[in-house]
């Protein structure tokens, strides 16, 4: 009887919900046992019941379909972002939590154009992790005797591609310094690449993050990803970091 009513649910609930109706309105001005509120009430809860089945009978044939449908799509789309091991996309760099990464890590990568701006922004955190003993630091700028690339991004940036040049061995010097000052040389390497990058990467320990050019000027918003470094996004993003790297030449 249980297995019964769970598969006809809908039509027991429809056939309940028609006579309550029929009967509420059968016993309409004739003399009956109940009381007068109680025959006004039946059709009323009748067609509440009629209803009910209409909408669980909607639902086992569209909604159940389309709720499933949405789960699945959901379930998908996080295990896709999972996979990826994208954390955090945003159109703000500071976002990120830069200071932390940088003060916490024992592993720095950067493959930047010159970063004024970010290096300028993290100097104290810069100098703190030059201090920390276990800290090894690489950094892959654009090769600054590479008339081609200096020109490429000259007109990426809306400079001369001397101010470009200028620019790039300010930010070796730069980092230098800082190893330098914190008697570290040697975990410091800095190497030029002649090959164009098209994004600035900064990898902290388990943490990447990817910043991306974009030709619409000083909008002050900057395509940003903070990535798990064991995601395939950054796995990505990590062997081109090494074969652009291996393939450069020491700058220090």
């Amino acid at each position: 009887m249980k297995d019964f009513f769970g598969r006809n649910k809908v039509w027991v609930l429809a056939l309940l919900g028609v006579v309550l109706i029929y009967i509420g309105e059968k016993a309409v001005g004739e003399k009956v046992i109940f009381y007068e509120w109680t025959l006004a009430t039946l059709p009323k809860v009748g067609w509440l019941i009629l209803g009910t089945a209409i909408v669980n009978y909607l639902y086992e044939m569209h909604g159940k379909k389309a709720v499933l449908d949405q789960v699945r799509l959901t379930l998908g789309v996080r295990e896709s972002i999972d996979r990826s091991g994208v954390l955090k996309a945003t159109l703000e760099p500071k976002e990120v939590p830069w200071d932390s990464l940088i003060t916490t890590t024992r592993k720095i990568d950067l493959s930047v154009s010159y970063a004024n701006t970010w290096r300028n922004s993290h100097i104290k955190q810069l100098r703190e992790a030059a201090r920390n003993r276990v800290l090894k630091f690489r950094l892959l700028l654009p090769d600054p005797d590479c008339n081609r690339l200096m020109e490429s991004l000259g007109a990426r940036y809306g400079l001369d591609p001397g101010t470009v040049r200028d620019k790039v061995r300010e930010a070796k010097e730069f980092f230098l310094q800082i190893f330098r000052d914190a008697k570290a040389l040697p975990r410091c390497d800095i190497r030029f690449s002649s090959q164009e990058i098209t994004y600035a990467y900064h990898r902290f320990d388990d943490v990447s993050v990817v910043t991306f050019y974009h030709g619409l000027g000083k909008i002050g918003q900057v395509p940003t990803l903070e990535l798990n470094a064991n995601g395939e996004m950054a796995i990505l993003f990590s062997k081109d970091f090494e074969k652009a790297f291996e393939e450069a030449r020491r700058a220090n």
